[in-house]
């Protein structure tokens, strides 16, 4: 389910190891042996930079993480000289593995071990090629009316590319297709393991399950269950580590394709062209036996293939086009959106994964499966990336099958809808969004299905905050299935709290998202608001042209206690910055005060949000401390609407003897305008010889869209008890709503305050 929050109204390796050694240029040697990668490590730098990346790139290092970014932890396996050159740049990194040689040794006697037992669960350890064959044999053996396979090529090395073609009722040819590429990586194994759970328990569930049987009526499934047999082959034979196919000149010296970097679509993008590297993408784009024929068997029935999911490991995390860009297509984008979030709210769900399953778009790479699909099939397309390693314990491997399960049955139901609606919404928390009475976009896509969709019939129907029935809202169609729809713009008596989106077929079959009907939920927000921890020195302005004081002036920094000057860190939460007149501890408490006026302008405060606004409120932290017997001395606070043309006053905080942090909260009447709100903060202001010290901290700032009375405290519309509660939350905190008197306290006079108005 998706749930929106709107400003306005709504409310992702084991390796190849880069164990290939090159004596002259791109040369490849002979086929690495398991001794090869003895002194290779696995490691995880915590926080990869840019510099790091493109630094390991050039290095040829073997990158686990399946798609690295800034600012991300990564893990990268190296040689002994990589793990030397990184660590003399002195980068930090944690050794996840000490030693691959005595890990795939490790994983080897695990296995072994295994096999030693009685009575093993077929998906209760790691199979062999042989083994996947005579396993398709008796899943075909089940029932041999639904499944029907084929040759379409041979790999490298003469070893069959087999495709399983499972459907119900008639042949499947005229059906809907959903495709399932397996073993195109050789070190995955449990992605291997995962697509043929998968197969088989589609299979077993035919006449056993409804929601199974159903689907395979309506659609056809095809799993190629090795797409690279010889790779598959190696891993478990010689090399547990190998990733690619096993390319080479014939005589021994093999160095390998990766048949995920060998699509035509972006071939050649983000790619190591060495023969050795972990991503060599081949000479040209389909020169793999193994590409060629996945494509030469899908091109003619490109008509029905409605979706293509390439199955790898590992990161549970399934990616979306487009690599090769970085980005997700422009088109179909509401359908791509939609399908990814439903597919992997199912896999998690998946009994006994214990994790979520997120999506993304990776990049930028170009030449796989998924953006090949997309493109040039017409189809939904995904790589998805299974298991917490290529090899997890033995007993994950069912649970990552059973979620690639979950996965291909809600896969199956979107593609079977009558209409293939997808519906996006912005997500996240829109600052300066819409207002009050704008009309709110919906996108979607309304697609043909197993039906003609009927143009007129794609609409939203919204819950509106006091009205008795759904209001509709008819979308406008574009080119390629792309329709909008608007929410209704909120007014402070009505407001959208939630919708779902339905189309129609031409013969009346109707598709809904939510499927059931619910409603995706919806949260109006009555105020924008901002805050500024004096982190940074965004929206601040230090000093103006006709301040008087030459100490004591305006800073942004973390202070030090001097007997007029309170440390930091008695401020709440956990910042270490703020703005205050500057004083270093020094013998004598007076040197260096303020000795005149010195200002600081304030200019986070934004309210152009297209209005109407009722009122604003500012709060912050402060402290105003002056040397006993000195003369009275303030800092004043004022405001501007007009881009500080002209000022009005909202406060005077006098200093005194006491240094402490107080708050300080205030409303200001707001009308229609578009500009920002300046605060100014002049501190130093008195007659005669004025000292003192001063300090601002944790501003923030609040438009509020509607009338409230003041005793509403939850702003929910009505004055009753919550009210009271949330009132008693907030000064409990030390909240500065709940200083309700406004004198920058928190006593008992703020009840009193408070009762009173509540009383009204």
């Amino acid at each position: 389910m998706i749930t929106l929050r709107f400003g306005c109204l709504f409310g992702v390796a084991f390796l190849t190891l880069a164990t290939m050694a090159f004596a002259q240029g791109p040369k490849a040697q002979p086929g690495v042996t398991p001794d090869a990668i003895a002194g290779m490590r696995l490691v995880r730098v915590p926080h990869a930079t840019r510099t790091l990346l493109k630094h390991l790139e050039r290095l040829g290092a073997d990158f686990w993480t399946h798609s690295p970014s800034v600012g991300l932890p990564v893990e990268v396996a190296l040689t002994p000289a990589q793990a030397r050159e990184l660590g003399t740049l002195g980068i930090e990194f944690e050794t996840l593995i000490a030693d691959l040689a005595v890990y795939e040794a490790q994983i080897r006697a695990r296995d072994a071990a295994a096999r030693a037992g009685d009575d093993i669960d077929w998906y209760g350890i790691y199979r062999t090629p042989d083994e996947f064959a005579d396993r398709l044999e008796k899943i075909k053996a089940i029932n041999p009316a639904i499944v029907r396979s084929s040759q379409i090529g041979e790999s490298i090395e003469g070893r069959p590319v087999e495709a399983y073609r499972v459907t119900g009722v008639g042949s499947g040819d005229d059906k809907p297709a959903l495709v399932f590429i397996g073993g195109t990586h050789a070190r995955e194994w449990v992605a291997h393991m995962a697509s043929m759970y998968t197969l088989e328990h589609l299979v077993r569930g035919y006449g056993h399950d409804a929601d199974t049987t159903r689907l395979l009526d309506n659609l056809e499934f095809i799993f190629i269950p090795l797409l690279n047999p010889d790779g598959v082959a190696w891993s478990h034979s010689n090399q547990a580590m190998w990733r690619k196919n096993r390319r080479g000149d014939g005589t021994g010296a093999v160095w390998g394709v990766d048949n995920n970097r060998n699509y035509s679509v972006g071939w050649g993008i983000g790619v190591d062209r060495h023969p050795g590297g972990q991503t060599y993408p081949g000479e040209f784009e389909f020169s793999e036996p193994e590409n060629l024929s996945l494509r030469d068997f899908l091109i003619p029935i490109k008509d029905r293939v409605a979706a293509v999911v390439d199955v790898h490991a590992y990161g549970g995390v399934l990616y979306a086009p487009y690599s090769y860009e970085g980005r997700l297509p422009r088109e179909r984008f509401a359908s791509i959106t939609q399908a990814s979030e439903d597919i992997a709210t199912a896999m998690s769900a998946a009994p006994g994964l214990g994790r979520t399953i997120g999506w993304a778009t990776p990049g930028r790479y170009g030449g796989t499966s998924k953006d090949w699909a997309f493109d040039e099939l017409d189809a939904l397309s995904w790589t998805f990336e299974l298991g917490e390693s290529f090899m997890p314990p033995l007993d994950r491997i069912k649970p990552w099958g059973r979620a690639l399960l979950a996965g291909a049955i809600e896969l199956g139901e979107y593609i079977d809808r009558p209409v293939r609606l997808g519906v996006y919404a912005p997500r996240g928390y829109i600052q300066n969004g819409y207002g009050l009475g704008e009309l709110c976009p919906i996108t979607m896509d309304a697609l043909d299905g197993h039906g003609v969709v009927d143009p007129d019939s794609v609409r939203i129907y919204q819950e509106v905050f006091g009205l008795s029935e759904l209001v509709v809202s008819e979308a406008q169609g574009f080119e390629g299935g792309l329709y909008q729809a608007h929410l209704l713009g909120a007014t402070c008596e009505h407001w959208v709290t939630g919708f779902f989106a339905e189309a129609t077929t031409t013969d009346g079959r109707v598709t809904r998202v939510p499927a059931d009907g619910s409603l995706i939920p919806v949260e109006f927000e009555f105020e924008t608001f901002r805050e500024h921890d004096c982190e940074s020195g965004s929206f601040w302005t230090l000093r103006e042209s006709g301040d008087t004081a030459t100490t004591g002036l305006w800073i942004r920094g973390d202070p030090q206690a001097t007997p007029l000057q309170p440390e930091h860190d008695t401020t709440p939460g956990d910042a270490t910055d703020c703005m205050f007149t500057d004083h270093r501890a020094t013998a004598d408490p007076v040197a260096g005060m303020v000795n005149g006026v010195t200002t600081l302008v304030y200019s986070g405060w934004v309210a152009g949000f297209g209005g109407p606004y009722t009122s604003g409120e500012v709060s912050f932290m402060y402290w105003a401390a002056r040397p006993e017997g000195s003369p009275p001395v303030a800092m004043v606070v004022d405001t501007s609407v007009d881009g500080g043309a002209s000022w009005s006053n909202l406060t005077t905080l006098h200093a005194d003897q006491q240094v402490l942090w107080r708050s300080f909260q205030a409303e200001i009447p707001l009308v229609d305008y578009d500009r920002a709100v300046l605060l100014r903060f002049r501190a130093g202001v008195g007659e005669g010889d004025v000292l003192g010290e001063f300090g601002i901290d944790d501003v923030r700032t609040v438009i509020r869209r509607c009338d409230f009375h003041p005793a509403d405290f939850n702003r929910d519309g009505v004055v009753d008890l919550f009210d009271m509660l949330a009132f008693q939350t907030a000064f409990d905190a030390s909240d500065p709503r709940a200083d309700f008197d406004g004198d920058g306290e928190f006593t008992i006079f703020d009840f009193l305050e408070f009762q009173r108005v509540f009383e009204l």
